[in-house]
């Protein structure tokens, strides 16, 4: 029954609860050293995500924090009941942020809590009216991690991959990549973004041309070896991974831009591409 609940019916139980309870329902600032005291009595919870504390402290240093209704949960016993990773980013980046907090919650609510499907930056791309919403949140990521020279990929926050949609147009290379060679349009947008970027447009637009017609542009033209290569992997059926597949990409990619020949999938240690640091996409990743 719970699991057919909507958000506004959800909202309505709250309400209700509030009213007949000494619930206490505020917009506070939270220091440090409350959300120190409030850990203090956490005795069962989810594990913790440090990755995930990691991002919400960099948007609280970063002043990209939101009051967006999301609340702390207290029980009545003063028990944590939700927020373990918001007092733990607090207490990381060692300033106060004013949210909402909820106190005296009976204990039976907590199964109810963080029910719903979590709402990505993609959707609220979406939601918010822009085309390819998943598509730019992902190549935002890419981006991201290819800053900080990261083949595994960072898991940003929310508020960071937004930021960089908000600040880098990303929806051209969208279009161009998803048509060109779908099951890597992340990494081919992306890398389409860079050489825009760096005012090199007629080439972006050619590397995406050759994984989208096959043609070489020059002889050993790297992006048509790469091209070739992974749909040749894909024949044979072979699992490609996709760590391999941003480092091999991106080998292909500066090779490309100095139209420097491509005879074979070895890739240097470093994973890079000139002029795109953190200083470019706008986020600094410690």
């Amino acid at each position: 029954m719970l699991g057919k609940l909507t958000t506004i019916h959800l909202k309505s139980m709250m309400k209700s609860l509030i009213r007949r309870t000494k619930m206490q329902a505020e917009l506070i600032i939270v220091t440090p050293e409350m959300a120190k005291r409030w850990l203090g009595n956490n005795p069962v919870n989810r594990t913790i995500k440090h990755n995930h504390v990691l991002n919400i402290s960099r948007d609280i240093i970063a002043n990209r924090w939101q009051i967006n209704g999301a609340t702390i949960c207290v029980c009545e016993d003063g028990t944590l009941l939700d927020g373990q990773h918001r007092l733990l980013a607090i207490v990381k980046a060692n300033l106060s942020i004013r949210t909402h907090v909820i106190q005296g919650l009976p204990r039976e609510v907590r199964d109810s809590i963080d029910s719903g499907v979590k709402r990505t930056a993609g959707d609220r791309l979406t939601m918010a009216g822009e085309v390819y919403g998943k598509e730019q949140a992902s190549i935002a990521n890419f981006l991201i991690s290819l800053a900080h020279e990261k083949a595994r990929s960072i898991t940003a926050s929310q508020q960071e991959i937004l930021y960089v949609t908000e600040n880098h147009n990303l929806v051209p290379s969208c279009g161009l990549s998803k048509s060109a060679f779908p099951r890597i349009g992340t990494i081919l947008g992306g890398l389409h973004y860079i050489a825009c970027y760096n005012n090199n447009h007629q080439k972006a637009d050619e590397f995406i041309s050759v994984f989208k017609t096959g043609v070489p542009t020059y002889e050993g033209d790297a992006a048509h070896f790469a091209r070739e290569y992974l749909i040749s992997q894909e024949i044979k059926q072979t699992t490609v991974r996709t760590e391999f597949k941003r480092r091999f990409l991106v080998h292909s990619f500066n090779k490309f831009m100095n139209d420097m020949p491509m005879k074979a999938s070895h890739l240097p240690n470093r994973y890079h591409v000139p002029n795109w640091r953190s200083s470019s996409v706008g986020i600094n990743i410690a």
